[in-house]
């Protein structure tokens, strides 16, 4: 700055026009000097930084991009503007050397500016560097990229105490006193932004949700794909297009669930219950063990579970009916569930195939049947469990089984109908037995 200032005083000497030294003319003129000076010193660090360096940036992978290459561009401007700002400082003694209002007023303007382009420098290199972070797989999902937004909001108060510190010519220390003061006013007045950048930290740090992902939130009536996880809000875009907003400590308060580890691994759990009417639950008689083992997959299994309980049988004495062990039509047609759901191509069957009871209830006994289906897509894994659950629905009443049904108008008439029939079949077979007798 010295050497500057040197030269500039010889081209000040060099123009003697016979002006009067500390008159207002000869300020004026110095000044026009500086501000002649200033220019193309401007003009040539725009050269160097703005031409020169982004060639050489360019030559970057990531710089290559038209988003990046106009992101490296206003750092630099910025850059150039603040060192010019910084010179116009330092040289201003020079047309005004005892102060004076001018000084004053001219230092005051070059303070702000210089305050303006510090402050924009920095957010321009944090939005930089948050941008370059957003484009990396690997940085992603860092918690950095919470926190350099942090850093941005903090840099716009900081830029506006110290716009307020200069304009009203309070000290800082003076203003951060004051605020500290202020801090439990503060912190409800921030309470939100406060809460969601603490919470920020905690879904990227923990691992717990990342853009891209399916979650749901049941308390909150969100289901979705995240977009966007900032500092304030996090963006759910729903299955019909529509987009959900919420605070991310909503996400750390309440039990959310992440369906992402569900896609990654491409298979999907299928658990539904199917409710047996308790009233047609009975032994198997030979009747219905005949006409079973007319299946191919069902022979082998009877086999065994027959067999299996004629051991049992046998070990503990068992012979009257009331204690001896039997097959019911249930346990036959739970194996053939399993038997069922095991030959199928579309089950994944690194995971278990379950088929158990659950406690009964005023709708009959449960029947679960679990499993995971090779896919992950929605639509897919539906038809499949539509697909099994249809046939198991249409194959249980070959094991003299109901499916537990609420009583209503229609069902109502037609089980009085069937009843009926039977009825009249049931008198029909008597008065046939007893013509017969009494011939």
């Amino acid at each position: 700055m010295d050497d500057i200032r040197a030269l500039l005083l010889r081209i000040i000497t060099g123009f003697d026009l016979g002006i009067e030294h500390g008159s207002f003319a000869y300020e004026m003129l110095v000044l026009g000097i500086v501000v002649v000076f200033l220019v193309i010193v401007d003009f040539l660090l725009r050269l160097i930084f703005i031409k020169g360096l982004r060639g050489l940036l360019g030559k970057i992978p990531w710089f290559n991009s038209s988003t990046a290459d106009a992101r490296s561009k206003k750092v630099l401007s910025k850059l150039v503007s603040l060192i010019v700002t910084s010179i116009f400082i330092g040289l201003l003694t020079l047309p005004f050397p005892n102060g004076g209002a001018w000084y004053v007023g001219l230092l005051l303007v070059a303070r702000l500016c210089q305050t303006y382009f510090f402050f924009s420098l920095l957010t321009a290199v944090i939005d930089t560097g948050r941008a370059w972070m957003l484009r990396q797989p690997q940085y992603r999902d860092n918690p950095m990229v919470a926190l350099l937004q942090a850093f941005k909001v903090l840099a716009i108060f900081l830029a506006v105490l110290v716009v307020i510190s200069l304009l009203f010519r309070i000290d800082m220390s003076t203003i951060f006193g004051s605020l500290a003061a202020l801090s439990a006013v503060l912190m409800l007045i921030f309470k939100d932004t406060i809460l969601g950048f603490v919470a920020s930290i905690q879904l990227t740090g923990s691992d717990m949700v990342h853009v891209g992902d399916w979650i749901t939130v049941p308390g909150k009536s969100v289901d979705g794909n995240v977009m966007e996880i900032s500092l304030t809000t996090v963006k759910v875009m729903g299955f019909d297009n529509s987009m959900y907003t919420i605070p991310p400590y909503d996400l750390v308060s309440n039990p959310v669930q992440n369906w992402s580890n569900m896609q990654r691994s491409n298979a999907r759990l299928c658990a539904r219950s199917i409710y047996i009417d308790i009233s047609s639950i009975r032994y198997a008689d030979d009747q219905l063990i005949k006409r079973l083992r007319q299946s191919g997959m069902l022979s082998q299994v009877m086999d065994q579970l027959i067999a299996e309980v004629e051991d049992e049988n046998k070990k503990q004495s068992l012979t009257d009916d009331l204690t001896r062990v039997r097959v019911t039509n249930l346990g036959l047609f739970r194996n053939y569930v399993l038997k069922f759901l095991e030959q199928s191509e579309a089950v994944d069957h690194n995971y278990d195939v379950m088929c158990f009871q659950k406690p009964m209830t005023e709708m009959g006994l449960p029947l679960l049947v679990r499993f995971f289906t090779k896919t992950s897509n929605w639509g897919m894994h539906e038809t499949i469990a539509a697909n099994t659950f249809e046939h198991l629905m249409a194959v249980i009443s070959l094991f003299d089984l109901k499916i537990y049904q609420k009583v209503s108008s229609s069902n109502l008439a037609s089980a009085t109908e069937s009843e009926l029939k039977e009825m009249l079949a049931t008198k029909q077979a008597a008065a046939d037995s007893d013509t017969e007798e009494a011939k």
